[in-house]
């Protein structure tokens, strides 16, 4: 699938996760490649924990139709992006839009939670993260997803979701926050600048690396195993008592 959905593998930034991909899917396309993480962490920073963070490379660009005073009528062209998206399950009734803020009525605790002040420290933290690591750092943007509201979003809020989404709303809130920008080829959005073009591939390489064991890996297991099976002396218990072989599936 051109959508890749990686990370925590339960709960509810997972479903968020899974639903964003279905939504993206279609407009992805088969010759490109988005990477959804789930849970990301910016381990060491004042803000660690990102719901969903998404990092994508598009080639030629995913190209749309635009929405605004400038590119109304014109194509634009989505090349990259980096961003991160914080989800919000609560019910309607507990959220506030204050100004160019959303705020989130946490009832356990008996407080309103600022969300758009939460992403802002949540961009802060990847940037810095990034930079600790010796990794190019790519312009960073932050959008919330209102899972459960379904009434008028203030124009001022322009980088809400709220239920319901399409991708044609991802990428109005994505022209929104990150405006096109004229080039001999027509107008594109890009979280890099051309001579960092790479930084989106390798914050992706880094969030989610490949490893691939080695025939060395493969032999040095097979004998630990070996020798494991070897001093328990397992076949010479057979039949005289139960045994019981229990592990993860796969092991």
């Amino acid at each position: 699938m051109p959508v890749q959905v990686i990370g925590t593998d339960q709960g509810s930034e997972r479903d968020a996760g899974e639903a964003l991909s279905h939504i993206l899917d279609p407009i992805v396309g088969a010759a490109n490649q988005l990477l959804i993480i789930v849970g990301a962490q910016c381990l060491g920073e004042e803000v660690q924990d990102i719901d969903l963070l998404l990092l994508g490379s598009f080639g030629k660009g995913i190209s749309f139709e635009g929405n605004y005073t400038a590119s109304r009528g014109h194509e634009v062209r989505l090349v990259n992006i980096c961003l991160i998206v914080e989800v919000k399950d609560t019910p309607a009734h507990k959220i506030l839009f204050e100004s160019k803020h959303v705020k989130v009525f946490y009832g356990k605790d008996n407080f309103w939670k600022d969300a758009t002040e939460q992403v802002r420290q949540q961009r802060v933290s990847l940037r810095i993260f990034l930079k600790r690591h010796n990794q190019p750092v790519p312009w960073v943007e932050g959008v919330i997803w209102l899972r459960n509201f379904d009434g008028i979003i203030p124009s001022s809020a322009g980088n809400v979701l709220g239920a319901n989404s399409t991708a044609k709303d991802f990428l109005k809130v994505l022209e929104d926050i990150r405006p096109p920008q004229p080039s001999g080829q027509g107008l594109y959005i890009a979280f890099t600048k051309n001579e960092n073009v790479n930084s989106i591939q390798r914050a992706a390489a880094f969030f989610h690396p490949i490893i691939t064991p080695t025939k060395l890996d493969r032999r040095r297991l097979e004998l630990i195993c070996k020798k494991l099976i070897s001093d328990q002396k397992y076949v010479n218990r057979l039949g005289t008592q139960l045994l019981v072989f229990r592990d993860r599936g796969g092991s």
